[in-house]
C-alpha cells in the first residue's frame, strides 16, 4: 500500500504542469477554510485578550486623566480661595495697622495736649509767684528806700547844722 501512495504522488507531480498560475482546484476551498479557521483561533485566542488588554489600558489612562483634572480643578479652586484669604488678611492687617496707628496719634496728641496744659499752668502759677514775690519785694524795697533816704537826709541834715 506504501507503494501504491508513493506512485499516486508521483503521478499527481508529473500530471501536474510546470510554472503555471495558481490552480483553481480542491486546494483553494480548503486554503480558505484553513484562513478562517486562523483567522478564528487568532480571533479567540489573541485579538480578543489583546484588545481587552488595550481597552483596560485606555480605561485606565482615561481615568488616571479625569483624575488629575480633578485635582488641577481642586488645585486651582483652593489657590483661589488662598489667594483670596491673603487678600482679606492683608486688608485686615491693614486696617488693624491704621487703626492702632491712628489711635497711638490720639493718645499721643492727647498727651501733649494734657502736658502742654499742664506746663502752662504750672508756668502761670510761677509768674503769679514770681509776680507777687516782685511786688513784696518791691514793696519792702521802697519801705527800705524810705528808711534809708530819712537816715540819708537826717544825716545830710544833721550834717548841714553843722556845716552851719
Amino acid at each position: 500500500m506504501t507503494q501504491w501512495i508513493i506512485w499516486l504522488a508521483i503521478e499527481t507531480e508529473a500530471a501536474k504542469p510546470e510554472g503555471g498560475m495558481f490552480d483553481f482546484d480542491a486546494t483553494l476551498p480548503v486554503m480558505m477554510v484553513q484562513l478562517l479557521v486562523l483567522m478564528l483561533i487568532l480571533n479567540a485566542v489573541f485579538y480578543k485578550p489583546l484588545i481587552k488588554v488595550l481597552d483596560e489600558r485606555k480605561t485606565y489612562i482615561q481615568s488616571n486623566f479625569n483624575e488629575a483634572e480633578k485635582c488641577l480643578e481642586q488645585t486651582a479652586e483652593l489657590t483661589t480661595q488662598y489667594e483670596a484669604k491673603i487678600t482679606d488678611a492683608r486688608q485686615n492687617a491693614l486696617k488693624l495697622t491704621n487703626t492702632t496707628r491712628s489711635e497711638i496719634q490720639k493718645f499721643v496728641s492727647e498727651k501733649l495736649e494734657e502736658a502742654q496744659k499742664k506746663a502752662d499752668s504750672e508756668l502761670a502759677t510761677a509768674t503769679n509767684k514770681l509776680e507777687l514775690q516782685k511786688d513784696e519785694a518791691l514793696k519792702s524795697l521802697e519801705s527800705e528806700v524810705e528808711n534809708l533816704s530819712s537816715k540819708i537826709l537826717e544825716k545830710l541834715g544833721i550834717q548841714k547844722t553843722a556845716n552851719t
